[in-house]
C-alpha cells in the first residue's frame, strides 16, 4: 500500500505508476487529429515512433490513482467509460480554463483580502487592521496574513 505525505520523490512516483500499471510509459504526445499517442520504454520502436493509446483506459487509471491517493477504494459500480464519454466533449476546455484560473486567481485573492481589510477598518475606530507578508512568496503565493488589533 502506498502512503503519501505531501512530499514526492522519484520512488513514490514510480510506485504510483506501478500501482496504476503505467510504469512503462515514458512520454506522450497529441496528434493533429486530437488523438493521443505514447511512447513506451518496453517496446522496440524506432526513435520518435509512437503508438496510439486508449484515452478511456488512461482516464480509468488516472481516476483509480486519484481515489487510491485519497485512501478510497474503487467501487465496481463506477462506470469510468460512461463518465469519460459524458465529459470528453469538455476536455478541450481544461487547458484554457486552467490558464485563466492561474492568471486571474492571485488577482481575485488580493481583491478578497483587500475587501476584508477595508471591512475591518470601517467597523470600528478603535481597531487597527493590517495585511502583512508572513514568509517568502516563492514558497507559497498565499503568504499574506490579515492582522487586526483592537486598542
Amino acid at each position: 500500500m502506498l502512503h503519501f505525505t505531501g512530499a514526492y520523490d522519484i520512488d513514490t512516483c514510480i510506485d504510483t505508476l506501478e500501482y496504476c500499471g503505467t510504469a512503462d510509459l515514458v512520454g506522450s504526445a497529441w496528434g493533429n487529429d486530437g488523438s493521443s499517442h505514447v511512447s513506451s520504454s518496453n517496446q522496440t520502436a524506432k526513435c520518435g515512433e509512437v503508438k496510439p493509446i486508449d484515452k478511456i483506459s488512461l482516464f480509468e487509471k488516472f481516476s483509480q490513482s486519484g481515489l487510491h491517493r485519497l485512501g478510497l477504494s474503487c467501487s465496481n459500480e463506477i462506470d469510468f467509460t460512461g463518465l469519460w464519454k459524458e465529459t470528453e466533449p469538455f476536455s478541450e476546455l481544461i487547458g484554457p480554463y486552467w490558464s485563466l484560473r492561474a492568471a486571474l486567481g492571485p488577482v481575485f485573492e488580493t481583491i478578497v483580502l483587500l475587501d476584508r481589510l477595508l471591512f475591518l477598518q470601517e467597523q470600528d475606530k478603535f481597531l487597527e487592521a493590517y495585511i502583512l507578508p508572513i514568509f517568502d512568496p516563492v514558497l507559497s503565493p498565499r503568504n499574506v496574513a490579515l492582522i487586526a488589533k483592537k486598542f
